[in-house]
């Protein structure tokens, strides 16, 4: 059996995902492909697979959300925008952002991205056209700072996809699990 990866990492538009969606249809059109997508992310993921989904392609058999839960509550107003710089990164780090990229001279950069890949995420729920159909899983984590307050995940998740096949709270001390807990996450 073979396994290929393919790494998306800022993507912030409508025009960015339909060429994403395109390029994997092409590259992995033959092949069952699972997506895997952390937090703000997610609207990435899901805005490819509306794409996917769209053009009829049904090779994609799982997508895995994790420390993801749709962005309902703030519509379309990012707050993160208005949290100055030192308390973002106070708050990331708190939620097991790694301090060494957000303290380096680049630091300010990931908040940029921070605060594109939620701008993304923001419009993407509060805009979606049509609900994804492929299997969902979705993962938590116990102790993850933002989304730790939502007790059914699946409540939320329920007007944006069709088929949840799976919900799980693993425990992890932070929301960076992927990185940090990534054999508990594989499990």
């Amino acid at each position: 059996e073979q396994l290929s990866i393919y790494y998306i990492r800022f993507l912030h538009s409508d025009s960015e995902c339909e060429a994403a969606a395109k390029e994997i249809a092409h590259l992995l059109g033959n092949f069952d492909v699972h997506f895997y997508a952390h937090c703000a992310g997610s609207a990435v993921a899901l805005k490819i697979l509306q794409f996917l989904e769209k053009s009829q392609s049904h090779f994609v058999k799982q997508c895995i959300l994790g420390a993801s839960i749709p962005f309902r509550s703030i519509k379309t107003i990012n707050v993160w925008r208005y949290v100055p710089d030192w308390l973002l990164k106070k708050i990331l780090i708190k939620a097991g952002a790694p301090a060494k990229f957000l303290n380096s001279s680049n630091g300010s950069h990931y908040l940029n991205q921070f605060r594109k890949d939620t701008d993304f995420a923001i419009q993407f729920f509060a805009d979606y056209q049509i609900k994804i159909n492929c299997a969902i899983s979705i993962i938590t984590g116990k102790n993850d700072l933002f989304t730790k307050s939502s007790r059914h995940p699946e409540d939320l998740w329920k007007e944006y996809v069709t088929n949840i096949t799976r919900i799980d709270c693993i425990n992890t001390p932070t929301h960076y699990f992927q990185t940090e807990n990534s054999d508990l996450l594989a499990q």
